[in-house]
């Protein structure tokens, strides 16, 4: 039987519980007797709640640090519009903070094509790991990147805490 912080998921819910897919991602960890400790498990016992009585499936793996939002917030607010500003003084070209992000999405993430038929249709899109999706690790190493592609085109992209650079990005928020 699966065990829950210090009790078992029985004395918690009431009943085991398998296949019915969870769309929630929570973090915790393993203690030494094996038991998983939930971080805000009240908030979890809550939101598990809605499936008393069904079948769930659980998934257990190792958490990976995504990017934070400290990168997030240099990406968008410094690199990206020190990039916009170069460009637009260097080609005289104003380009959108868009625009340079699928930029960089293909010549330095290296977007892969791939052709595939729908509905008797052809069609090719483009598979590349978003910038979100990037561990913190690989995002540092995505940073480096950008910033020799961006200085071998005469672009100086500051580092995250150089205190010349302010950032001031708020990330779009969508509205329902």
């Amino acid at each position: 039987m699966m065990t829950y912080h210090s009790k078992t998921y029985k004395e918690y819910f009431g009943t085991p519980c398998i296949l019915i897919k969870l769309m929630s991602t929570f973090i915790g960890t393993i203690n030494k007797n094996g038991q998983i400790v939930i971080v805000n498990h009240y908030f979890v016992k809550s939101m598990l709640m809605q499936y008393e009585d069904k079948e769930i499936e659980i998934t257990i793996k190792k958490a990976k640090k995504r990017r934070s939002d400290k990168q997030n917030r240099w990406y968008w607010g410094v690199a990206i519009k020190t990039i916009q500003e170069e460009l637009l003084r260097i080609e005289g070209e104003p380009y959108e903070k868009e625009d340079i992000h699928h930029y960089i999405l293909s010549e330095i993430v290296k977007a892969k094509f791939r052709t595939k038929e729908v509905m008797g249709k052809v069609i090719t899109y483009a598979e590349t790991k978003s910038t979100s999706a990037m561990s913190t690790k690989d995002f540092d190493l995505f940073k480096f990147k950008l910033q020799v592609h961006f200085a071998n085109r005469g672009i100086d992209v500051p580092d995250p805490n150089e205190d010349c650079y302010t950032n001031n990005y708020e990330p779009k928020r969508k509205t329902t």
